[in-house]
Parts: C-alpha cells; sequence; structure tokens
C-alpha cells in the first residue's frame, strides 16, 4: 500500500519540501521524516503519546490515529519484523530562510532516503513486514520512474544494449527504457594484456557499483565477460538468445589480394594479433610456426591496426559475434571449427545482470531469457567456476544441444571441455553428455550445472591441476 511522507509531526509536508536539520550532539547533518501507510490504523490498535516518535496524533484532514515510521531507518536496513517506536530524538529546529527547491534536488542523503522509501508498501496486519527498495526510482534522473540499463561504452556494447532495449520497448511498449553508458576498467587499461592486469570483473565492477547504488535498474553483458562468481546480492537475471559462438580469422589485406585465407596458408612466421590466452594456447599447439602478439582495443581500433602499412599482424582473431553485430562479416576470411579451437565460456551470449530479489525488473526480463542458450552457458560457467578459471586461463569449451531422436522430447545436453597449458605443449579435453527430459527447466538447470562439475573433475583426474598450478605461478 502507498506511503503519504511527513516531514514533521506539526506540518503536512510532501518529502520534496523537507529540511534539513543539524544535530550538534552527531556533528552532522540528519534527515528525519515519516511515513505514514494511507490506510486506517488496525482495529486493535492502541493509542500513543504525542511524543512517541511511532505515533503521530491526529492533525488536519487525518481520519485518526496512524502508525508512523522514521524512513531513516528504512533506508539503513531492510525490515522483516513490526517496528515499535524507536528511541530517536529529534534536533531542535534551526529557522532558516525558505528556498524552493525541485523535489529531486535533496542533499544527498535526502536522496538516498527518498530512494529507499518512495515505492515502499506496507501491510495494515504488519506495518514492517515488507520494505523493498525499489531503486528504480532514483531521483537524480530525469524520469525517476523509468528503466535504465547500464552498459560498457564501446560500440560493440552500445550495440548488444540497444539490441536488448528494443527486445524490451516490443514487449513492454508502455514502458520508458534509457541506457546509461559507463568506461570500467578494462576499457581503460589498454596498453597491458589482460592476462597480466591481475584482476577480474574488469569489464563489469564500477557497472555492478551503479546496479547496487540504484543508478542503473539492470546491466547488459557480454557474458564471457562476467566472473562466474557474482557480486553478492547480484544475479543473472536473464540471457538472451545465442549469437554463433565460434571465433574468426580476419586476414591482413595483403593475404587477401593473394587468396591467402587460411591459418594453414600462412607461411611460418606470421604474426597473429590477440588478447586472448585461450586462443594463443589453442593455436600454439596446432600451428606451432606461428608467433602470437597482444593486441587491445574496439573492433575499429583492430581493424586499423590490423590495416595500417606498417602494421607487424598478419591477421587478428576475433569472436564471430562480435564481427556479425557490428556488421563486419565481409572480413572474415576463416570460420575456426571446434575441432581447431574452442570458444571461451559464455562467447556469443548477452547476460543480463539484476539486484537479487528485484521482482519488478525480474518480470521484465522474462521474455527475453533464451532457455536453451541459458542451459549451455550455465554448463560452461560451473564447468569454469570448479575450474577457477578467467581471462589468464586457457579453458576451451563446446556446447551443443539436440533432441535424442528426431521428434523425440528428450534432449541431450552435449559438453566438450579443455584447459592447455599456456605455450600449447601439452591439452587435455573430455566429454560428456546428459539427457534432458520433462519439461521442468529448473531441474535441466541442476543437470546442466552437474555436466559443467562432472567434466571439470574429470579434466582434473586426467592431470589438469597440474597446468592449472603453473599458470598460476607464470601469472605472478
Amino acid at each position: 500500500m502507498p506511503l503519504t511522507f511527513w516531514a514533521s509531526r506539526q506540518t503536512q509536508r510532501p518529502i520534496w519540501q523537507l529540511k534539513e536539520r543539524r544535530a550538534g550532539t552527531v556533528g552532522g547533518g540528519m534527515w528525519m521524516a515519516w511515513l505514514q501507510p494511507c490506510c486506517s490504523a488496525p482495529p486493535n490498535a492502541q493509542p500513543q503519546s504525542r511524543n512517541s516518535i511511532g505515533s503521530r496524533p491526529a492533525g488536519r484532514g487525518e481520519p485518526g490515529r496512524r502508525p508512523l515510521l522514521p524512513c531513516c531507518f528504512l533506508a539503513a536496513q531492510s525490515v522483516s519484523a513490526p517496528l515499535g517506536p524507536l528511541p530517536l530524538r529529534l534536533p531542535p529546529r534551526r529557522p532558516r530562510p525558505r528556498k524552493k527547491r525541485s523535489p529531486f534536488k535533496a542533499p544527498s542523503l535526502g536522496r538516498a532516503l527518498i530512494s529507499a522509501c518512495i515505492r515502499t508498501s506496507v501491510s495494515p496486519q504488519n506495518p514492517a513486514s515488507s520494505l523493498p527498495i525499489a531503486m528504480s526510482d532514483h531521483p537524480d534522473r530525469a524520469n525517476p520512474f523509468s528503466i535504465v540499463l547500464g552498459t560498457r561504452e564501446s560500440q560493440l556494447a552500445m550495440w548488444q544494449t540497444k539490441h536488448v532495449l528494443g527486445l524490451l520497448q516490443q514487449h513492454h511498449p508502455e514502458t520508458d527504457f534509457t541506457i546509461k553508458g559507463m568506461t570500467t576498467t578494462g576499457d581503460q587499461i589498454l596498453n597491458v594484456a589482460l592476462n597480466k592486469v591481475g584482476t577480474k570483473a574488469l569489464f563489469t565492477k564500477e557497472l555492478e557499483v551503479a546496479l547496487e547504488l540504484g543508478e542503473v535498474d539492470l546491466i547488459v553483458h557480454s557474458l564471457k565477460d562476467v566472473p562466474t562468481t557474482l557480486p553478492e546480492g547480484m544475479v543473472l537475471g536473464a540471457t538472451v538468445e545465442r549469437e554463433d559462438p565460434r571465433d574468426v580469422v580476419i586476414m591482413a589485406p595483403k593475404w587477401v589480394e593473394q587468396g591467402i585465407l587460411r591459418l594453414e596458408d600462412l607461411p611460418k612466421g606470421s604474426v597473429l594479433g590477440t588478447s586472448s590466452v585461450r586462443r594463443t594456447a589453442q593455436l600454439k599447439r596446432r600451428f606451432p610456426g606461428l608467433l602470437f602478439h597482444d593486441i587491445r582495443g574496439n573492433l575499429n581500433t583492430r581493424f586499423a591496426k590490423l590495416d595500417a602499412p606498417d602494421s607487424p599482424y598478419d591477421a587478428i582473431l576475433l569472436a564471430y559475434a562480435g564481427v556479425h553485430r557490428l556488421e563486419w562479416d565481409h572480413r572474415i576470411s576463416q570460420i575456426l571449427e571446434p575441432e581447431q579451437m574452442q570458444h571461451a565460456v559464455g562467447q556469443g551470449a548477452i547476460g543480463i545482470e539484476i539486484r537479487e530479489g528485484d521482482a519488478k525488473i525480474q518480470t521484465y526480463l522474462e521474455c527475453l531469457n533464451h532457455k536453451p542458450t541459458q542451459l549451455r552457458t550455465f554448463c560452461e560457467r560451473a564447468f569454469m567456476r570448479r575450474l577457477e578459471g578467467g581471462c589468464s586461463v586457457p579453458l576451451g569449451v563446446w556446447t551443443e544441444l539436440r533432441p535424442k531422436e528426431q521428434g523425440s522430447a528428450v534432449q541431450v545436453l552435449k559438453f566438450v571441455g579443455s584447459v592447455c597449458a599456456l605455450d600449447g605443449s601439452d591439452e587435455i579435453v573430455s566429454e560428456l553428455e546428459v539427457e534432458l527430459g520433462g519439461e521442468d527447466h529448473q531441474h535441466h538447470l541442476e543437470l546442466a550445472q552437474g555436466l559443467g562439475l562432472q567434466l571439470a573433475d574429470s579434466l582434473i583426474e586426467k592431470g589438469a591441476r597440474v597446468i592449472l598450478d603453473s599458470i598460476k605461478v607464470h601469472n605472478k
């Protein structure tokens, strides 16, 4: 049930007319407000004295006594039990000249309290039984009641976010959606190889901070950039249908003019540009005569480096999904099959991260979740989590979801995974599959996770732990 906001016991001012009071005993600013449920008090409610913080006597236009809650307490924590009178002492009012203030231009603490309380609802039987914080009404926004999608500012990230926004608008045309772009740590560090940066969440940390603070309502990620263990209070709300997860070769123009389009045809000593240790390790094993140099930047930057007259690269390696989404398909020279290179965990999929328990946003995302993609990536991420992998570990995966027989309702999830030494000298590969019968998607997710964990254990039994330990020593 909605709440009415009171600025004092004597006046009935809307929340945006709250005045700041400073408590000398605390040495800082302090916002006080009372939240009045727009309902009558329960029949068995006992009258309370005027001096009790937990009550307020009937005033102008009030039908009777109603329980009041201090909003500063609501902003501090989520409450699951009824609140009694709270021993809070108000500082004396200090006369101040009145100023006209925009509804959403309150000081920062006041803004936080408004955000925490403005959409709170209270049950008459248990006024404090459910106090969710709906930060989608963040007061710093031009339209505080829109849904804001957070993303990186790169061209590919923006394409993916606009794609998600378009899908949301198709299913929810009555809702206002906006995009907020940000620069992450991974976007800023361009002169160091990713495996040497020495931290996880390179492309997600700043976005997750904004999500926690309520500046955005959801984050659109390339799923391969998302750590397998999310921060506390964050979950993946949906997984959008996956693009082709394979990797591709982009040859330099000089080789294309000569008709050389495959890695097998490049002369010994040719240089391939990639920032992925997985691609480097797997191709070193298959093409020991080729050299590998790091290359960073967005797709346009990498294409420019490859096409420069003095370019050191004979070809670059990229994910097909990004090249296709930005309409660079005409530059693809070769698509690498799973036998040549297994792709990264989550590659080609778009993951949407939200706050845990945010039922409103979760409802909006139900139309976007692609169950086959979710099953495959769920399996891959469980595999990676068990092996403690990341951008510094050359893990390769390949998943397929197919019917057991033609026309059969039972599906088979096949999973191939590998761990490769950094120099390509050793590689351990294993393959497993599991049948998915019935229509219980949650049970299918559990089976997919179990398959990923089982495959990881299979690699460890074959000696993968030795490779993983050597990689950890190398990265220190």
